[in-house]
């Protein structure tokens, strides 16, 4: 009897431990009541969250579609480079961060989101209504498609926002979109970002305690490149072309600009709060960006001065 009741409290300890692994892992030969083991993954994206510890990681072994999730943890969600891993949503939102704390940090890295034209949100840091607490988001070497919105992070208290080597294409309103409520700041970083085809802007700042830059990115067939309406945005090496209208400001927002490239758009600039970056003696400044061919330039607000 001892014995046996010894064996029942390994099995229980072994369970409890399965249930909070640090890494876990899916597969398109998984099964969602597989341990979501390296020998055992899951067949989904939701199924290995449940196994997975606060601050673990899911890991993608092959390519498959691994479905939709909601995120309330600390969690990083990794497929490698040569692996796709899809996650479709033509109905609702493609990763959504919900009940998360300001201590939470979710990473998202190689994914492929697709919303097939009908889709909400491909990657939403919000409960579908308001906003939320997080502390960072990592958006990595991702592709997302296909929704009315891209990335958007909407939090309640002080956030960031990364992303890098990131395409956003097909979006019907906003590319990537930052809107913090209440005393929250969002702060942004954007690094080698593709936005194409977005049907309203491809990067919005909405609000005084919006801030971050814009870097190494290029933004092509958009109606707006990029907006900030309160926010303050620095644009930097940046390359914005074919776009109905490249970069504007309103209601108190800013974007200062510096070795970025303007040409080819319906309008170039519109508001008088979008600065361009001078160097050396402002008496005899040297300019930093090329703003030309398009079919209105706009001009510079003002400037400002950087070593």
């Amino acid at each position: 009897m001892k014995r046996s009741f010894c064996l029942i409290l390994l099995s229980l300890a072994a369970l409890s431990a399965q249930a909070t692994a640090l890494r876990t892992f899916v597969a398109s030969t998984g099964l969602d009541t597989n341990p979501c083991s390296r020998t055992s993954p899951c067949r989904s994206f939701a199924a290995a969250l449940v196994e997975t510890a606060p601050s673990g990681e899911i890991i993608v072994l092959d390519s498959a579609g691994y479905g939709p999730v909601t995120i309330g943890q600390s969690v990083s969600i990794i497929s490698p480079a040569s692996v796709y891993a899809g996650v479709t949503a033509s109905c609702g939102d493609g990763i959504m961060m919900s009940g998360t704390g300001q201590s939470d940090i979710v990473v998202l890295h190689g994914l492929t989101i697709n919303g097939g034209g009908t889709g909400s949100v491909g990657v939403w840091a919000g409960d579908g209504t308001t906003s939320i607490a997080i502390g960072e988001v990592h958006v990595e070497s991702c592709n997302i498609a296909g929704f009315s919105n891209g990335i958007v992070v909407s939090p309640n208290s002080d956030s960031y926002l990364f992303v890098s080597d990131t395409l956003v294409r097909g979006i019907g309103t906003y590319g990537v979109i930052a809107s913090p409520t209440g005393i929250g700041t969002a702060r942004v970083a954007v690094d080698r970002l593709r936005a194409e085809r977005i049907g309203f802007t491809a990067v919005a700042f909405f609000g005084t305690q919006a801030m971050g830059t814009v870097a190494n990115s290029l933004f092509g067939g958009n109606s707006n490149a990029i907006y900030a309406q309160g926010g303050t945005i620095d644009v930097d090496h940046c390359t914005i072309v074919q776009n109905m209208l490249g970069i504007s400001a309103a209601m108190n927002g800013s974007v200062r600009v510096s070795n970025t490239v303007i040409v080819s758009n319906g309008i170039g600039l519109s508001g008088s709060s979008v600065l361009t970056r001078i160097t050396g003696d402002p008496v005899n400044p040297v300019k930093t960006n090329t703003l030309t061919g398009n079919t209105t330039n706009g001009s510079f607000g003002g400037t400002f001065t950087a070593q």
